[in-house]
């Protein structure tokens, strides 16, 4: 098989959509696929690192680049070569990590609020803190990207949920997934009475919402700390946010944490605590932490119930910090459930999230799209 793949994120930039492309690659060329790494991200002076596949950045020739390919994998999805692969008849397949065919604006929706997609309110739309010209862009490639999706050979969704967002459209569901072998269970670690938040600081993602239900449960006895991972322009609003509540010197800013350094944050945690306040696709850090034997306290919206599934705590509603104070309680004041929660999400993380049981899929489902091209 010669596949390509298309991403509009890619190092040197770092997230959930550059993570999943170089893992998912590598894992594809150690199994013997021929493919290369369409990128639009610019090097901005660094130089490429050395991998098991190409990466191509523009400047290039969409022709040449797809020309031979057997496939094109698009993720995000981008829509930049789905109209060139169309006129050479190459099957794509589009990759979902956010509700961009839902949504124009792709950030999709907050705390159960309905949407009626008018072009006044799409323009006007703050949820993802863009300006109205870049609004105009999001709606015209939303346009793009719908009718990318009738001719795709394959659409893949994060979660269930996800896919119900788009019903004109149906697709397979395959989870994001975890690198298993940095996030995992070292059960030489002992939990610390600690809570973790590890994301964007960011309005949608609820780390206020957690500090105060944090403050509240320690007004009510809690002892134990909160250490927030992660950086974004609520930064300073969130650490005067948590010295107004009075738990300045039990909440930790720490900053951005990876790889092995975030696993130890992790496998340290009595529970990541995962507040978001928009009906997320997927979560990766969910099932980095459960991964980890870290149990999860989610938001009871979005992709988080079949993401965590019965190995955590599901809070609803996600925008009341008093649910949060209370579940913070009830999982810190019983171990025992804290630890058996712990084990499950270990296994649950293990079968459905590990790299291989992820690109087990992928690689059947692209194998199927280039078997119907020959055929």
């Amino acid at each position: 098989m010669n596949l390509l793949i298309h991403t509009p994120f890619f190092h040197p930039q770092v997230g959930g959509v550059e993570n999943f492309t170089h893992g998912l690659a590598s894992e594809l060329a150690r199994r013997g696929v021929c493919l290369r790494v369409v990128a639009e991200t610019p090097l901005a002076g660094q130089s490429e690192p050395e991998r098991s596949y190409q990466v191509i950045r523009p400047p290039y020739d969409r022709n040449a680049i797809l020309d031979g390919v057997d496939a094109l994998l698009a993720i995000g999805p981008s829509t930049k070569l789905l109209g060139t692969a169309r006129r050479m008849g190459v099957p794509y397949v589009l990759k979902h990590a956010a509700p961009a065919g839902a949504c124009p604006i792709g950030i999709g929706w907050r705390n159960g609020a309905s949407c009626d997609y008018s072009a006044l309110k799409c323009l006007g739309c703050r949820v993802s803190g863009q300006s109205i010209a870049a609004n105009i862009r999001s709606i015209a490639r939303f346009h793009r990207l719908r009718r990318g999706m009738k001719h795709a050979a394959q659409n893949i969704y994060n979660s269930t949920y996800m896919a119900g967002r788009t019903p004109w459209c149906p697709g397979v569901v395959i989870p994001n997934f975890n690198d298993t072998g940095v996030f995992d269970a070292n059960h030489e670690t002992a939990p610390e009475p600690v809570f973790l938040f590890v994301g964007r600081l960011v309005s949608i993602k609820g780390v206020d919402i957690a500090i105060r239900g944090f403050a509240a449960a320690r007004r009510r006895g809690l002892t134990h700390r909160f250490r927030v991972v992660g950086d974004g322009p609520y930064r300073s609003s969130l650490e005067q946010l948590a010295a107004d509540e009075g738990v300045a010197d039990a909440v930790e800013f720490l900053g951005v944490r990876r790889g092995t350094e975030l696993a130890r944050l992790y496998q340290s945690a009595a529970a990541l605590l995962f507040p978001s306040q928009w009906e997320e696709p997927f979560g990766i850090v969910m099932a980095e932490a459960m991964g980890c034997g870290c149990p999860v306290i989610a938001s009871g919206h979005g992709s988080c119930p079949e993401v965590v599934g019965e190995t955590g705590l599901l809070v609803n509603p996600p925008g009341d910090p008093a649910a949060w104070s209370n579940a913070m309680l009830q999982l810190a004041t019983d171990q025992s459930h804290r630890n058996n929660l712990g084990k499950l999400a270990f296994d649950r993380a293990a079968r459905l999230f590990s790299l291989k049981a992820v690109c087990d899929q992928y690689l059947e489902l692209l194998k199927s799209a280039t078997d119907r091209r020959a055929h």
